[in-house]
C-alpha cells in the first residue's frame, strides 16, 4: 500500500512540474489567447451557474405553488 501512495505521490508531483511548464510556455507564446480561453471559460462557468440558480428558482416556486 505505502509503494502505491509513493507512485501516486510521484506522478502527481511530475505532472505537476510539466503542466507548470506548459503553462508558463502558453503565457510566453500565446498570451492573446490564454486570456481569451481564461474569459470565456469564466464566461461559460457563469452562464451555467444562471441556468442552475434559474432551474433551482422554478423548482422552489412549484414546490410552493407560486406564493
Amino acid at each position: 500500500m505505502m509503494i502505491g501512495v509513493g507512485l501516486t505521490l510521484s506522478v502527481v508531483a511530475l505532472l505537476t512540474v510539466v503542466f507548470r511548464d506548459r503553462i508558463a510556455y502558453l503565457m510566453r507564446t500565446w498570451p492573446r489567447l490564454l486570456g481569451s480561453v481564461s474569459r470565456a471559460t469564466g464566461g461559460l462557468a457563469g452562464l451555467v451557474l444562471v441556468a442552475v440558480a434559474a432551474v433551482e428558482i422554478a423548482n422552489w416556486l412549484a414546490f410552493t405553488g407560486g406564493h
